[in-house]
């Protein structure tokens, strides 16, 4: 009986530890299509007898291509030896007429897991403290895409920021053209040390038609916490076990101060049409999406 047993054991060892492992695919996240698979195309020829198109395509590349599959549909799968020659060939197969279907071989993710921020909570009632987030149905949004892979910059016009928050110190936009704190605009577009974005509280413009912060207020200083609040709803960092989570898992955040005078330390904020005005066009200048609380 052990004998049976241990060969059961074994033979299960053997089927367990033999099984193939899945190939790795290798992928890259491009800036005009997302991610797709390295090198790889999907086509489509009109010609009715689309394997000989197809065929007669490969064989004239046949240095250029490392790999061909026909997919039950009659397109082909193409995949190149290099970048260069997939990004020349995916324009070449766009504008040839022969062509009914090109497009690169994108990247299917499985249904997105709850993060895992602790202050994140399908909880409906206010004893949690991102309970707004079940309110508008986020996870059926993230279902359908949670912006991980978007570019976008959304310009948050309010108080300011705190920029070492830890759930935001990496979802901030930087401006790296910038050097910070040098008092010059390194980059020409008009503001003096922008690398967080721009206060315009108490700011002025100069002779030279330069923008400068107040040096009496720090540059992203957030007295009111409100500006860092909606950053925070906007674009907390996710997944990474520190208070909560924000809606956009993409992109970054550009914070624009536009409120901020604290008189009489009674914290009572406000800004003026000019700083609004003036945010809106910094915002629009660094091609950001806006994000603005009127706080009156």
């Amino acid at each position: 009986m052990k004998k049976i047993l241990y060969s059961f054991f074994t033979i299960g060892f053997f089927i367990i530890f033999s099984l193939p492992v899945a190939a790795k695919i290798k992928y890259s996240n491009y800036k005009n299509y997302g991610e797709i698979v390295d090198n790889q195309l999907l086509v489509k020829f009109k010609d009715s007898s689309e394997r000989k198109a197809q065929k007669k395509y490969a064989a004239a590349r046949s240095s250029s291509i490392q790999k061909t599959e026909n997919l039950t549909d009659g397109s082909a799968l193409f995949e190149y030896t290099d970048k260069t020659i997939f990004e020349t060939e995916f324009e070449n197969l766009k504008n040839n007429p022969d062509v009914e279907i090109v497009q690169p071989n994108y990247i299917y993710r499985a249904m997105f897991t709850s993060p895992n921020d602790p202050d994140y909570s399908l909880d409906t009632t206010t004893t949690g403290r991102q309970w707004g987030l079940a309110k508008i149905n986020i996870e059926k949004a993230w279902g359908i895409n949670t912006g991980q892979n978007s570019n976008i910059i959304v310009a948050v016009l309010d108080t300011g920021v705190d920029t070492d928050h830890p759930d935001l110190k990496n979802r901030l936009y930087k401006n790296t053209a910038e050097i910070p704190g040098n008092n010059i605009d390194d980059d020409n577009n008009g503001y003096v040390d922008d690398y967080y974005g721009f206060n315009f509280m108490g700011a002025t413009k100069t002779e030279t038609n330069l923008w400068k912060s107040d040096t009496g207020f720090a540059q992203m200083i957030d007295i009111d916490g409100h500006g860092t609040w909606c950053s925070l709803i906007i674009g907390a960092e996710n997944n990474n076990l520190t208070n909560g989570c924000g809606i956009y898992q993409g992109g970054k955040v550009l914070p624009v101060r536009i409120l901020g005078d604290d008189i009489d330390n009674n914290r009572y904020l406000i800004g003026t049409t000019s700083t609004v005005v003036e945010g809106i066009y910094y915002a629009v200048l660094m091609n950001a999406m806006m994000f603005f609380k009127n706080k009156l």
